[in-house]
């Protein structure tokens, strides 16, 4: 398969900004979310819809008096409704929040915690932190961006190459510090000095759903048995009519730009049109070409049906065709101009209709990965793992530029 990538418009990333903060809070475009369940624990903790596979579910009340469902510790826990009416999607949002020793995705991490569903997709694989900013070139979280390993092997390398380097910016998308009381190590029994606070984040969840039943999972599966966190203002609703396609576009600008909170809420709403994503990822990954296409070329010298049909079929290939047209027209340039005319009129039209794809970066190759896997088997066997070795390859090629430049900033 051949990639090419060129060069991203920023001009169309800064022109795009303030509609970004407005479609981050204006979801979902018109559609009416009906609230099947809320729930905020102010009284006992309500029967038959939450449980936990390791642990005895409670009502926690912290030093300020705000009451939440915890502490969570390791283990899932399971949001169960069932005779849910008939519905497209689903949205569920709730305040998360932490205390403890949340270190994020550190050198010996990471705390990862992920959330989905029960035979179902995975929504999120992240990490978080609490801790105050005392340990940047260590600790920070990947929210709200997935986890990735090679991420965490790539700041360990460059971790050793610039100690006094902030590596990426901690606590993205925090909603409040200290809120429950500024629960440190000390509290739940913990020693340790006070260099922590409890944080609460805001998490919202779109995905398909049509199911009569929901079982919606919170998974923690970090290395550190001190952390905890607890849920807070749960609530799920039900979208009848799937969001208007009309801002697509903008959303998969808003994907890939330059404001994390932004792109995961874009995230979600893209993954609600998985046949528009396919086709869009398409010119990210256009494939290989089928075998018949040198045929196809060789019928552009014909004249009448045989001509016209060919370009019909080349035209239907799309990008994939491109770099094999590209390639065919360099050599009719020598010799076969009339071949060279119809090549040059192919390539015009597939540019018009299909435009080449911008250059990316690492995170936002990882981002249409995520939503490719958002968007079904189909699409994440056919985009998911081509566009995460594309985010590797990038990966490396940063890091040895990153060591590059420090070897020649020594001497």
């Amino acid at each position: 398969m051949k990639l090419q990538l060129t060069a991203t418009s920023q001009t169309v990333r800064r022109s795009l900004f303030p509609l970004t903060f407005l479609i981050a809070i204006a979801f979902p475009f018109c559609v009416v979310a009906a609230p099947v369940y809320e729930e905020n624990f102010d009284k006992e903790l309500p029967p038959g819809v939450f449980s936990h596979d390791q642990q005895k579910l409670e009502i926690f009340t912290s030093p300020k008096g705000q009451r939440v469902l915890g502490p969570l510790h390791q283990g899932t826990l399971t949001l169960h409704l069932d005779k849910l009416p008939p519905h497209q999607a689903l949205r569920v949002s709730f305040d998360y929040c932490l205390a403890g020793w949340w270190d994020g995705t550190p050198w010996d991490g990471p705390d990862l915690v992920s959330f989905g569903l029960k035979d179902g997709p995975e929504l999120m694989s992240t990490t978080f932190s609490n801790q105050y900013k005392l340990y940047i070139d260590k600790y920070w979280q990947s929210f709200p961006e997935n986890y990735r390993p090679e991420q965490l092997a790539l700041v360990r390398r460059l971790g050793s190459i610039f100690k006094s380097q902030k590596l990426e910016a901690p606590m993205d998308g925090i909603l409040q510090r200290g809120g429950l009381g500024a629960l440190g190590h000390e509290h739940l029994g913990c020693s340790v000095g006070k260099v922590f606070t409890d944080m609460r984040y805001r998490l919202d969840f779109v995905f398909l759903h049509r199911q009569a039943a929901l079982d919606f999972l919170y998974r923690d599966s970090g290395k550190n048995h001190g952390n905890w966190a607890a849920l807070d203002q749960v609530r799920v609703e039900l979208l009848t009519e799937l969001p208007s396609p009309k801002l697509f576009a903008v959303d998969w600008q808003v994907l890939l730009g330059d404001e994390p909170m932004a792109a995961l809420a874009a995230k979600y709403r893209l993954a609600l049109h998985p046949d528009l994503v396919r086709q869009e990822l398409r010119r990210y990954l256009p494939g290989d070409p089928p075998a018949s296409l040198p045929s196809m070329i060789e019928a552009l010298d014909q004249r009448g049906p045989g001509r016209d049909q060919a370009r019909r079929q080349i035209l239907e290939l799309g990008a994939a065709a491109r770099n094999e047209l590209q390639d065919a027209l360099a050599v009719a340039k020598t010799a076969q101009p009339e071949r060279q005319e119809q090549l040059e009129s192919l390539l015009a039209e597939l540019r018009q209709h299909q435009p080449t794809a911008p250059e990316l970066t690492t995170r936002q190759l990882w981002r249409l990965a995520d939503l490719a896997r958002l968007c079904g088997d189909e699409c994440r066997r056919d985009f998911a793992e081509d566009l995460e070795s594309m985010a590797l390859d990038a990966l490396k090629l940063k890091s040895r530029s990153s060591v590059a430049v420090n070897k020649e900033d020594r001497r």
